[in-house]
């Protein structure tokens, strides 16, 4: 995996500075009839810059979305129970949930009194919730 990403970013960077190439070759005006290729030689390091500005970027960007998608997430239980929710109606019992959802009654219980307290949901009934 680490490879084929080392491959990407440099194939990102080789790109950028061959448009850069190309774009100062032609004085950033597309099908110019006029192009300079002296000016676009003396720019070449101009042009490298640039290549290894957006490998970089692409670089952090590819780094960023892989540590975050190393890190579990910790709202899964709350988006399960609140789809859960939202096919009931706004209206839930326990009952529903340890049916219909992987969820453990602990971890169930949590949940439920974690959003009692936060004013998300109302217990209307013993072990019946309503969306609030």
């Amino acid at each position: 995996m680490r490879s084929v990403r080392v491959f990407l970013i440099g194939m990102v960077g080789v790109s950028a500075a061959l448009v850069a190439y190309g774009a100062v070759y032609n004085h950033f005006v597309p099908h110019a009839g006029n192009a300079d290729p002296l000016l676009a030689y003396k720019m070449i390091p101009l042009e490298i810059l640039f290549g290894i500005l957006m490998a970089v970027w692409v670089a952090r960007a590819f780094t960023n979305k892989l540590r975050e998608g190393s890190q579990p997430r910790t709202d899964v239980q709350e988006r399960m129970l609140f789809r859960l929710l939202a096919r009931k109606r706004g209206r839930i019992t326990l009952q529903d949930i340890q049916n219909s959802s992987p969820l453990s009654e602990q971890d169930a219980r949590a949940l439920l009194q974690k959003w009692t307290e936060e004013g998300k949901i109302k217990e209307v009934n013993p072990q019946e919730y309503v969306l609030h």
